[in-house]
């Protein structure tokens, strides 16, 4: 600061404008004195103007020799590799009729790439095309092009994870959105098995089986490839699920057992793995479906206790953890369906019981859950269902209309989802069912016919979704019973032929689905009642008999299923029926006897079993019209446990006139 300071002083000058302006001089003058010197050594070095202007002309009459030069070295080249383009052409079928549309295609894409080879200073790879070698030319645009498919999948990835966050935000209340946007993200990224994963289940969902069919396959596909080993054994899981609602359900079994297979060697390497010991609860419920589906009961009974075991260990682990109790819910619904099928009314009950307490408890935690609420409305079906079957209709309604609202509201808040559709229609069913049971035939109408509108949408949605053809089958079977109770036989005789023809190419599909054959075998009952009742007698014997065959082979295939085993007696009855009204008094007989022996095992197993102790009335009453020789003492028996299940309620209105009817035929007061 101090030399600074000395410098200033010296400076001429008494104020800050005389020294300033003494600086200004100064300035001028040392600029004149440096332009003048800096000109004369610029012109010294040849940096002159002048000089440079001369220089630059010179320049580029040089670099436009080379230009030309070069331009004369490339048309060459480019005028040989022409040529041999014609050569091939002229090889070709046709000869040298297509050399001029050769010379015209690929001319400009020779020339671009020599373009490219030269502005990558490429030079050698030039150099190797004048000799007639491409290869190092074909490695260099080679090079480019990957470089460009860095680019574009780095994009496309980028992209697509964004399109997989917006599906994601959709995937809860609006199945058609959330489609669309994994259907894109699958398109951007074809590897992500995330994408794939969660459009197989809107596929699903939707019920575009046939493509979620293909989605799941192709995320099986990518193998090990899979950072989310999880993702690969659910893809077998949920492939099974769609062959098995395509009707195919050896695939399925087959699928489920890889998935299965599969999620043991990760339980088996860690056991405490508490989401592998979870998946493995999931594959014994899966493969219990299909077991059970194919009549193996004591198979399905097995492979679900062998799963609700882990979910009970699990649940147990973590009340908190509701993913866990929901998975304990599931394997409780499993159970009590299996103990309904076999008879285990009370069985059944208590297991979906303590579903239904699980799921109330669950939505309690979060009422905007859709999942959550389903089971629930789920839940509220099965204990309506067990609660019909024991002849508590109130309570029976009571379960099927809270179902209902559930349904209703679900249905309502994403109609493009196939799966709550359908919970609505069977949710009609199920309170048409009880409606007709406690003799509202109106009110059982209307909730079949809305049941019957959604199942046709369904079906016609995709005509290869075989549970949704069979639920139609099921709607129209249901449509033509009240219509029958109303006395339209026609109209019920074209529901009936609507369902059995659906029925019969499902049985054709699968001839070892023990369920359609089972529905086979009831649509050849509703045909052959209609016959029956506008007097075609051979026709209805020709119906009952093509149905007491199918019952018949179900029922040695598993002598433990009841409801199959009443199916038989029913079949029985219904052969006695025909033969009776021929005039064939002794045939009538066997086959009401064969009925009678069937009904009274059922009963003996369960007198609680409203359904079971009817049968045996309606079997002791036919036996009697058709003159066995201990009629009265029949006729006794039957009035005994009418009487019985009166004094507890549990006969329909119809079945309350049975009462007068065998005082009648006793010759009692009435």
């Amino acid at each position: 600061m101090e030399v600074w300071q000395d410098i200033w002083d010296g400076i001429p000058g008494e104020s800050l404008g005389d020294k300033l302006q003494v600086l200004g001089m100064a300035a001028g003058a040392i600029t004149f004195v440096g332009g003048g010197a800096y000109a004369l050594y610029r012109r010294r070095k040849g940096t002159d103007v002048e000089t440079v202007v001369t220089d630059i002309r010179a320049k580029q009459h040089e670099a436009a020799a080379e230009t030309a030069a070069l331009r004369a070295e490339m048309k060459a080249l480019q005028d040989t590799l022409i040529q041999g383009a014609r050569a091939q052409s002229a090889a070709l079928p046709g000869g040298g009729q297509g050399a001029a549309q050769v010379e015209a295609a690929v001319e400009k894409d020779i020339g671009a790439a020599l373009a490219t080879l030269a502005n990558a200073g490429k030079t050698a790879a030039l150099a190797a095309l004048e000799r007639g070698d491409t290869a190092a030319a074909d490695k260099v645009l080679a090079d480019k092009i990957a470089e460009i498919e860095r680019a574009r999948t780095g994009a496309a990835k980028e992209e697509a994870a964004l399109y997989r966050q917006r599906g994601a935000l959709a995937f809860a209340n609006d199945t058609g959105a959330a489609l669309g946007l994994y259907t894109r993200a699958a398109q951007l990224d074809p590897d992500d098995a995330d994408a794939l994963y969660f459009l197989g289940r809107l596929q699903q969902r939707a019920g575009a089986l046939a493509a979620a069919k293909t989605s799941f396959e192709r995320l099986i596909a990518l193998g090990n490839s899979i950072e989310d080993r999880s993702r690969l054994h659910w893809a077998h899981f949920l492939l099974g699920d769609v062959e098995a609602a395509l009707g195919d359900r050896a695939t399925a079994l087959e699928s489920y057992e890889r998935g299965q297979s599969l999620v043991k060697a990760l339980a088996a390497r860690d056991p405490d793995n508490a989401t592998w010991q979870r998946d493995l609860s999931v594959s014994y419920d899966r493969v219990g479906d299909i077991k059970a589906a194919r009549g193996d009961r004591d198979g399905a009974l097995k492979a679900y206790e062998d799963g609700l075991t882990i979910a009970k260990r699990l649940a147990a682990r973590d009340p908190n953890n509701a993913e866990w109790q929901r998975d304990l819910s599931v394997s409780y619904n499993k159970i009590g369906d299996i103990r309904a099928a076999r008879g285990d009314r009370d069985g059944a009950l208590k297991a979906y019981e303590d579903m239904l307490a699980i799921h109330k408890g669950l939505t309690a935690r979060d009422p905007n859950n859709a999942e959550w609420q389903r089971d629930l409305s789920v839940s509220y079906g099965r204990v309506g269902d067990i609660r019909a079957a024991r002849g508590d209709r109130d309570g029976a309604l009571k379960a099927y209309e809270d179902g209902l609202d559930i349904a209703k509201r679900l249905a309502q808040r994403d109609p493009n989802n196939a799966e709550w559709q359908r919970d609505l229609s069977v949710s009609y069913n199920k309170i048409g069912d009880i409606s007709a049971a406690r003799g509202d035939r109106d009110g059982a109408l209307t909730a079949y016919e809305d049941g019957l509108d959604i199942a046709k949408r369904l079906a016609q949605r995709d005509p290869n979704n075989a549970e949704w053809q069979r639920d139609l089958c099921i709607s129209y079977e249901r449509v033509g019973d009240i219509k029958v109770a109303r006395g339209d036989r026609d109209g019920a005789l074209t529901d009936y032929n609507a369902a059995f023809d659906i029925s019969k190419k499902l049985t054709e599909k699968d001839p070892n689905n023990a369920q359609w054959q089972q529905d086979l075998s009831r649509y050849y009952d509703r045909v052959g009642d209609i016959r029956a009742a506008r007097g075609d007698r051979d026709g209805a014997l020709y119906a009952y008999e093509d149905g007491l065959d199918i019952r018949k082979r179900l029922a040695q295939r598993d002598p433990n299923n009841a409801e199959w085993q009443r199916d038989l007696s029913v079949s029985y009855d219904r052969v006695g029926d025909i033969r009776a009204a021929r005039g064939d008094r002794d045939g009538a007989l066997k086959a009401y006897e064969d009925g009678l022996d069937i009904a009274k095992r059922l009963a003996a197993r369960d007198p609680n079993n409203v359904q079971w102790q009817t049968d045996l009335v309606v079997s002791y009453v036919k036996l009697a019209q058709a003159g066995a020789p201990n009629g009265e003492r029949l006729l006794r028996d039957a009035l005994a446990i009418v009487l019985r299940l009166d004094a507890q309620e549990k006969l329909t209105h119809d079945q309350k006139e049975w009462i007068g009817a065998l005082r009648e035929a006793l010759g009692e007061p009435v």
